[in-house]
C-alpha cells in the first residue's frame, strides 16, 4: 500500500495523511491480496484480515470485538502479515507493465482481455506512476492491430482484381506502389490517432478539473483512455470493420469513463462528459465543415445552373434578333422592340433576375405583369425616346451595338450584343457565337472590335459602353464628328 502521490509506503500509520507528501488516503480504497493484510483497531489493536474479493474486511463496518469502538478500513491501521512480503500483499501490475517478464505479446494480450472484461479492476491494477508513454505505447500498438485485417483484406482484393486484369499476373512496380500507398496511409492513420489521443487526454484531464476535485494527476487519466483501446477489437472485423466503427466507438468512449470513474474518483456524469467532450466537439466540428462545404457546393450549383440558363436566354436573343434582322431587313430598335417581347416572353432574356432595372423606373418584373397592350405601350414610348440615329442602346442587362450594320448576313465577328454583370462582359457575334470577357480584358477586346468596325465602315464603340446604365443610349457621331478625328470617342449625351 503506497501513496498515489509519491509512491511511500503507508503500512503502519495511524495518520490518514502520507508523512512524505502530506497526500490524504484511505486504506478501504486499496486492493489487496485476499488474508495476506492485517487490519487493526485503532483503539485496541484487534487484527483483522481481509477476505473479499479486494482484500477488504468483511463486513466493511462493524464494532470492534476487542474494545466495541466502531472499526471500519478508513480508520484502521495496516500492517503486513507476517512472514509475508510486500509484493505479496497486493494484486499482480497490469501485464502490460509486466511484458519483460510475461513476454510481449503475453503482456498485451493479457491487458487485452482485462481491459474488456475489468476495466476497473485493470485501473487498479496500473500503478499510478506507471509510465503515461508505455500506455500510450499500447494504445497504439492496439489501433495497428485492429487495423491489420483491414488493411490486410484491402491488399489481397487488390492483387486479386490487378491479376485478374494482367492475365494472372501482377507487375512488380504496381505491387510494390500500392504496398507503399498502403504502409503511408497506414503511418498516417496512426499518427493522427497519437495526436488525436494526446489532444483528447488533454482535454479530458481539463474538464474534470474544470467540473470538481480529481483524484490523481493527468497522467492516471492518459492511463483510462490508452489503456480503454481495447474496445475498438470491433473493428478488425475483415469488410465490415468500417461499418462497425460507431459501435467501437461508443464502447471505447463507455469504457473510457469507466476506467476514469475509477482511476479518479469522480461522479460518472464528471468522467462521461470528459470523455465525450472532445469527440462529440470534433464530430460537430467535421459536421459544421461537411454542411458548410455542401452549402457552399449547393450554392454553387445552383449559381452555376442560373448562369447556364442566363447564358441560354442570352444566346436566345441574339438569334431571334438575327432572325427578325433577316426576315424585316432592319434591325431592331433596342433589345426589346421585338414582336415576340409581347407578353414577357422575352424580358426575362434581357436580364439576370426580376428585380433588375429594364427600362427607366420598370424592373423586369414589373414589366412581366403587365398586359400585352401596356408592355408594348411602355416599349413604344421608350423607342420614341430615342434619337433618329443610335450607336448603342442598354435595356436592362443587355446594351446593342448592332446600329448600323448594313445587309442581311453581318459580317463575321462584329459584335452584336453584349451582357453586362458584376463580373464581366458577355458577347453575340455575327453570325451567333458568344464569348465572354472579364472587366480588366475588356478594353483589349474593345481595341480588337473597332479595328473590325473601321474596316467595315462604322464608327468605334467608346469604352464608356460598358457604363450605361438602362434606358441610356450612345448617339451616333455626326459627320464631322467623323471627320475630325475618326478615333475620337463619341460623347455621351446627358
Amino acid at each position: 500500500m503506497r501513496c498515489n502521490g509519491c509512491s511511500y509506503p503507508l503500512w503502519n500509520i495511524t495518520a490518514r495523511q502520507c508523512p512524505e507528501c502530506g497526500k490524504g488516503f484511505n486504506p478501504g480504497e486499496y486492493e489487496f491480496t485476499p488474508g495476506l493484510v492485517q487490519f487493526c483497531c485503532p483503539a485496541c489493536n484487534q487484527v483483522y484480515y481481509g477476505t473479499d474479493a479486494r482484500g477488504q474486511m468483511l463486513p466493511p463496518e462493524f464494532a470492534c470485538a476487542g474494545c466495541g469502538q466502531p472499526m471500519s478500513a478508513a480508520a484502521a491501521v495496516v500492517r503486513i502479515k507476517p512472514g509475508v512480503r510486500e509484493s505479496e500483499t497486493t494484486l499482480r501490475e497490469l501485464p502490460w507493465i509486466e511484458r519483460s517478464r510475461l513476454g510481449f505479446w503475453r503482456g498485451w494480450w493479457e491487458t487485452f482481455k482485462l481491459s474488456i472484461t475489468s476495466p476497473r479492476v485493470m485501473m487498479r491494477r496500473t500503478p499510478p506512476q506507471s509510465s503515461w508513454v508505455s500506455a500510450a505505447w499500447y494504445s497504439l500498438l492496439s489501433i495497428l492491430m485492429f487495423m491489420a485485417p483491414q488493411v490486410i483484406t484491402v491488399v489481397v482484393i487488390f492483387l486479386i482484381a490487378a491479376a485478374a486484369f494482367a492475365g494472372g499476373r501482377v507487375r512488380g512496380g504496381m505491387s510494390l506502389a500500392f504496398a507503399g500507398g498502403t504502409g503511408l496511409f497506414v503511418l498516417l492513420v496512426a499518427g493522427s490517432m497519437l495526436a488525436s489521443l494526446l489532444l483528447w487526454i488533454v482535454a479530458a484531464h481539463a474538464t474534470l478539473r474544470l467540473t470538481g476535485a480529481v483524484h490523481g494527476s493527468m497522467r492516471r487519466t492518459a492511463h483510462a483512455l490508452c489503456y480503454s483501446t481495447g474496445a475498438n477489437f470491433i473493428v478488425a472485423v475483415p469488410l465490415l470493420g468500417l461499418y462497425l466503427s460507431t459501435f467501437a466507438s461508443i464502447y471505447w468512449l463507455a469504457l473510457a469513463a469507466v476506467m476514469l470513474i475509477e482511476a479518479q474518483r469522480v461522479q460518472w456524469w464528471r468522467a462521461v462528459l470528459a470523455a465525450v467532450i472532445l469527440p462529440v466537439l470534433l464530430g460537430l466540428g467535421v459536421l459544421g465543415v461537411a454542411m458548410a462545404g455542401l452549402s457552399a457546393a449547393t450554392t454553387a450549383a445552383t449559381a452555376q445552373a442560373a448562369q447556364g440558363l442566363n447564358t441560354a436566354r442570352f444566346l436566345t436573343l441574339g438569334t431571334t434578333v438575327m432572325v427578325e434582322h433577316a426576315q424585316q431587313g432592319a434591325w431592331p430598335a433596342h433589345a426589346l422592340d421585338l414582336r415576340l417581347v409581347a407578353g414577357g416572353a422575352m424580358v426575362q432574356n434581357l436580364v439576370l433576375e426580376d428585380d433588375d432595372v429594364l427600362l427607366p423606373g420598370v424592373t423586369a418584373g414589373e414589366m412581366m405583369s403587365l398586359g400585352a397592350d401596356a408592355q408594348r405601350a411602355r416599349i413604344d414610348a421608350f423607342t420614341a425616346s430615342l434619337p433618329a440615329r443610335v450607336l448603342a442602346v442598354r435595356v436592362g442587362r443587355v446594351v446593342t451595338v448592332y446600329h448600323g450594320i448594313e445587309g442581311r448576313t453581318p459580317q463575321a465577328g462584329l459584335w452584336l450584343l453584349l451582357r453586362i454583370d458584376e463580373e464581366g462582359v458577355e458577347i453575340v457575334s455575327a453570325p451567333g457565337p458568344r464569348t465572354r470577357v472579364s472587366l480588366d480584358q475588356f478594353e483589349r477586346a474593345l481595341g480588337a472590335q473597332n479595328g473590325a468596325r473601321a474596316a467595315a465602315g462604322l464608327p468605334p464603340l467608346p469604352e464608356s459602353v460598358i457604363d450605361l446604365k438602362p434606358g441610356e443610349h450612345i448617339a451616333w457621331p455626326t459627320e464631322s464628328e467623323l471627320a475630325d478625328d475618326a478615333g475620337v470617342t463619341p460623347e455621351r449625351p446627358d
